[in-house]
């Protein structure tokens, strides 16, 4: 059983009032996973929602049999799987546990629930989550940029005058 205190630990839960969190928790779930393990996979059906209370959490994308890159690092207190709350999409990256981590979730469909009958919960996990994707926006097109900037063909285009 997740506990108050445990939920506290999310950043999500900074908009969230006692009142709300206590209707989340008996939906919420805990579950170890060693090093390695694999949280979800890509392609596979964006369902839940997860939050990392310990350990470390990498998002990656397989680009080739030789090269997989790491997009993210999820650290304690930080959600991920937000896509499950576009509702009816898949993964998009694999979430590989670089540690041994406790991750809480959620399945979306409750929590959609659970938004849907106090609407104050709802706007304020929604404006957090909106918060979190415009950072992950941020530094993926940033991530983008000194891609761009570092190959040599793109670089020469880019110094033409």
């Amino acid at each position: 059983m997740v506990t108050i205190d445990d939920f506290k630990t999310i950043a999500l839960t900074q908009y969230l009032s006692d009142n709300m969190i206590k209707k989340i928790l008996p939906s919420l779930e805990i579950r170890t996973y060693s090093e390695s393990e694999l949280v979800f996979c890509e392609g596979h059906p964006a369902d839940m929602f997860y939050m990392l209370k310990k350990g470390k959490v990498l998002l990656e994308k397989q680009i080739s049999e030789e090269v997989t890159i790491t997009l993210d690092s999820i650290k304690p207190g930080k959600s991920f799987g937000w896509i499950a709350m576009l509702g009816g999409q898949d993964f998009m990256v694999d979430a590989i546990c670089s540690q041994t981590s406790e991750v809480l979730s959620i399945k979306a469909d409750t929590l959609f629930e659970l938004m849907d009958n106090d609407s104050l919960m709802g706007y304020n996990i929604m404006k957090k989550l909106l918060w979190v994707v415009n950072q992950r926006l941020t530094q993926r097109t940033k991530q983008f940029i000194k891609a761009i900037e570092n190959y040599p063909e793109i670089n020469k285009l880019l110094k033409k005058e």
